[in-house]
């Protein structure tokens, strides 16, 4: 199964229109080679989001 990997500026804009309406966003990170953990959004590790779709 081939995944694609999302634009990052466009998954940032949706992040970015989701928190300024004051909503807390949970998104998936990548950690240590291929561990995948959620976490809440922050200013500190929005650019660090990684969604694939299959």
């Amino acid at each position: 199964m081939k995944a694609r990997l999302l634009a990052a500026a466009d998954v940032l804009r949706i992040v970015d229109l989701l928190r300024a309406r004051g909503y807390e966003v949970i998104a998936p990170f990548r950690g240590r080679g291929r561990d995948t953990f959620f976490d809440t959004v922050t200013d500190a590790n929005r650019d660090r989001i990684q969604l694939h779709l299959p």
